[in-house]
């Protein structure tokens, strides 16, 4: 069980701990399991400056010599405590102090499990940090080296922290013996100084320690029977749960199964006869997706203890082979091979990022080399180091080649990360110098790719352009939108790829942040990027390894896009998404709610002969509609996948549009075109209707509109057309109601064209609010309109307004100079008793012209 489980015994020790070194008393819960505990309250029996059993740990002459110089001497103080009077001290005046308790005090039992639990405070440490270590001793009261556990690092300023954590006692442990500590930075266990670096210390400072306790816990152990909690249909996820306590005391557990969204959607209780044995549980789930686990341990009304475990369970899928698409970062530190296997099956990522080390040896090399060998496309990560001269830059390239040539020329595309500072690459050079490494590479394989990482907030300078191809990194916190943006901005790099950071597993919102990564690659594939892959496909925490969240969806999304062509984008209500997709066997629609009213997030129209399917990004069934190929469909935020579309006839759909798209807002005929695209190979003929926007009265000529059109072809007919002179501005969508023969005669279909009316040069921004009268009556109803001319010509206006049941507003605006803005203001009084949750249209007529700006305002009930 790792340290976040036992968060319940925490708050349980809190405030148990002996005190005085009194017997716990009769009423304690944990009286029966609490192997020792001291807080430290003995200076009545007790006169030396060390508690009893325990001493300084010194050695050393200086503090570059000796790990715990003996001018650090650790003390009873009664400086501060939690219960009680006294603590201990440990100060410093440079190095690292420590004092532990004698061995041969504290017995424990072979196979069980303790919990060390402490109250630590700091004051004046600014680099060093307080711990408590552990660890047993066998028979000969030799330390087992296996069974040593450190406490998180403490440094508070003067509040007091409890710290946990776990110690085992393997079969041939007798003795338990423990150390408080207080360690200089190059002390702390993981610590790496960069070359050069000066490692600042403290040499003033103190660390307290109080209420320390070791108790006897369960041993409690929840696994999924998949390597990293992957499960596949037909198989369901499988839980294994055991419990043992050598206490030998009564125990209740719990498991309780939560979705992603934090709904309880499984639970059982297991009774007390079923303790010490292994148990599975195969829990009842309402769906695929991704899930996690809780086990609560309780025991003489209290809790002892809770695990997790998280899983993912996808539906039966097509093996499509590792297609070039959708991919993954895979690296083995931290993670099992056979977490990796359950990952690659269960995804099947055409592309796979991973490291290798050159001054590793063949760190990385032999997965990089097993990944080849099951055909998936790859690029090899190296961090290059700070190289003191040439010499030591010529040397790691080497190695990075030989790397290469062990691999083969599949392995060619090499991406060079910076391992000290990421933002020397838009800041201002590459790391090292590409030429030369791309030199080495062409010596051990043909045409080498080297690759950069590349922030997507960052513009490309001259050190992108230097690389062969650029590597595109997507912030968690950046939205999918951003990602078109970013497509936009970039350039064509020969080699593309880009990859979406996964949300940090300490974040709320997992189905939100699974939701925006299923979007972002959407948009990525849409975009032309051949290589989007998910930069972490694992959560790894003191529990083990298991699959991110984000991995479920990922792999719906991989299957979705793996191996289809993108052929465009739906006409949609605005707020709505829907990009079609052509497979080999079947067409796709990935459509969602992107900020449209829920009344508007609907995609409807014939759609081919079927059959459909509609799924979310985690493989379960969506309902939809469907009546002779007319699919009707509800959307949400999260993308839903309709599989079975003639992505043809959407491209047919999506390809008839109004030019121009911006129409101006003048009271006279206007000329447009109306552009049919013809998506079959075949001949197709048929007629367009034009229907105007909602309940607007527009003029069409013609308004059918015969065509005829060869495989492939495209053409504009050309349409005359007017509106009234209270049309509204903005963005508009005239309706194409299409009538289709060819090979065989289709159903009528509609299709969308928006457009957008405007005046010319001019933005009219409109805004109200009420206004209290000095009679006490009801408030006036002020509506303001600023007129700006955006344009290079001056405009000479009359600004308008409409309001139901009062005669209409005008003011002169006169002539508005280019960059100039005036102000115009229309007062209705009594407003708020008549027009609240009712609209007020504003206008603006121009003077000498027949431009018409209309804008409606709709006033809060």
């Amino acid at each position: 069980m790792g340290l976040n489980g036992w968060i319940r015994l925490v708050c349980v020790l809190m405030g148990a701990v002996v005190v005085g070194g009194s017997a716990r008393g009769q009423n304690d819960p944990l009286a029966d399991r609490t192997v020792a505990s001291w807080d430290f309250e003995e200076r009545e029996l007790h006169l030396e400056p060390v508690p009893m059993r325990w001493f300084r740990v010194n050695g050393g002459k200086d503090v570059d010599g000796g790990r715990f110089p003996a001018w650090n001497r650790a003390e009873l103080s009664d400086a501060g405590a939690v219960s009680g009077s006294w603590s201990v001290m440990l100060p410093t005046r440079g190095g690292s102090t420590a004092m532990r308790l004698a061995s041969g005090v504290v017995p424990v039992l072979p196979g069980a499990r303790y919990a060390v639990t402490a109250m630590v405070r700091t004051e004046g440490l600014h680099y060093s940090a307080g711990f408590v270590r552990a660890w047993t001793l066998d028979a000969r009261l030799d330390v087992i080296g296996s069974s040593v556990a450190i406490s998180e690092p403490v440094r508070t300023q003067g509040q007091w922290k409890r710290v946990t954590f776990i110690v085992e006692a393997p079969e041939d442990a007798a003795w338990f013996q423990m150390e408080l500590l207080l360690l200089q930075p190059d002390e702390i266990e993981g610590f790496e100084r960069a070359p050069a670096e000066v490692v600042e210390r403290d040499f003033s400072g103190s660390a307290w320690f109080d209420d320390v306790a070791l108790v006897q816990v369960p041993r409690i152990e929840m696994r999924t029977t998949r390597a990293a909690g992957i499960f596949e249909m037909p198989e369901k996820p499988t839980l294994e749960i055991r419990i043992e306590d050598l206490t030998r005391r009564p125990l209740d557990a719990l498991v309780v199964v939560y979705d992603i969204d934090g709904n309880e959607v499984a639970r059982r209780s297991m009774p007390r006869t079923q303790m010490g044995r292994p148990i599975e549980w195969m829990p009842e789930l309402p769906g695929f997706g991704w899930y996690r686990a809780i086990l609560n341990v309780s025991g003489d009304s209290a809790t002892l203890g809770s695990v997790r475990a998280d899983f993912v369970w996808g539906p039966t899928l097509p093996r499509v082979g590792h297609p070039r698409g959708l991919g993954v970062v895979a690296d083995m530190e931290g993670v099992d091979a056979a977490a990796l296997e359950a990952m690659l099956r269960f995804v099947e990522p055409g592309t796979i990022e991973t490291a290798v080390q050159p001054e590793r040896g063949s760190a990385g090399t032999a997965l990089a080399a097993a990944l080849l060998e099951r055909e998936h496309e790859l690029i090899v990560r190296a961090d290059a180091p700070h190289f003191v001269d040439e010499a030591s830059m010529r040397s790691w390239m080497g190695g990075v080649a030989d790397i290469v040539a062990r691999l083969g020329e599949r392995a060619r595309r090499v991406m060079i990360t910076d391992s000290g500072d990421e933002a020397a690459f838009w800041d201002s050079k590459p790391p090292l110098d590409l030429g030369l490494l791309r030199a080495a590479l062409r010596e051990t394989v043909p045409d080498p790719i080297v690759m950069l990482p590349w922030d997507l907030r960052h513009l490309e300078n001259d050190v992108a352009l230097s690389a062969d191809g650029l590597s595109y990194f997507v912030p968690w916190t950046a939205p999918p939108g951003a990602v078109e943006i970013g497509t936009r901005e970039w350039s064509s790099a020969s080699e593309r790829a880009i990859v979406l950071e996964v949300a940090p597993s300490s974040m709320g919102g997992r189905r939100a942040a699974c939701e925006s990564v299923s979007k972002k690659a959407a948009l990525a594939w849409a975009a032309g990027y051949p290589r989007v892959l998910l930069s972490d496909p694992f959560v790894m925490d003191d529990g083990g390894v298991s699959a991110s969240p984000e991995l479920a969806a990922w792999r719906m999304m991989a299957h979705t896009v793996g191996g289809a062509s993108f052929e465009g984008m739906l006409p949609t209500p605005k707020g709505v998404r829907a990009l079609i997709g052509q497979r080999a066997d079947t067409g796709v629609l990935i459509a969602w709610n992107d900020g449209a009213e829920p009344r508007d997030a609907v995609i409807r129209g014939y759609m081919g002969e079927g059959p459909f399917r509609a799924r979310d990004i985690f493989g379960n069934e969506v309902p939809f509609e469907v009546n002779g190929g007319v699919v009707r469909m509800t959307l949400r935020s999260g993308p839903v996948i309709l599989d079975g579309i003639d992505p043809r006839i959407l491209k047919f759909r999506s390809g008839i549009r109004f030019e121009p798209k911006v129409i101006p807002a003048r009271v006279e005929r206007l000329d447009g075109d109306v552009v049919i695209s013809n998506p079959w190979e075949t001949p197709i003929s048929g007629r367009l209707r034009l229907r105007e926007p909602g309940e607007s009265a527009w003029e069409f000529l013609p308004r059918v509109i015969p065509f005829r059109l060869e495989g492939g072809e495209s053409r504009g007919y050309a349409v005359e057309f007017s509106f009234g002179p209270g049309e509204e501005s903005g963005r508009r969508e005239l309706i194409a109601e299409v009538e289709v023969r060819g090979e065989r005669d289709l159903p009528v279909m509609y299709a969308p064209m928006p457009i957008e009316i405007a005046m010319e040069g001019i933005d009219l921004t409109t805004a109200y609010r009420f206004s209290p009268r000095r009679d006490g009556r009801a408030e006036n109803l002020v509506i303001s309109a600023v007129v700006t001319n955006v344009g290079s010509q001056p405009i000479s206006l009359e600004a308008v307004a409409f309001a139901p049941g009062f005669a209409g507003r005008q003011a002169p605006v006169g002539k508005v100079y280019p960059g100039e803005s005036v102000t115009r203001t229309f007062v209705f009084e009594l407003g708020s008793a008549t027009l609240r949750g009712k609209g007020v249209r504003v206008g603006l007529v121009e003077i000498d012209g027949t431009g018409r700006l209309n804008r409606t305002i709709e006033i809060d009930p």
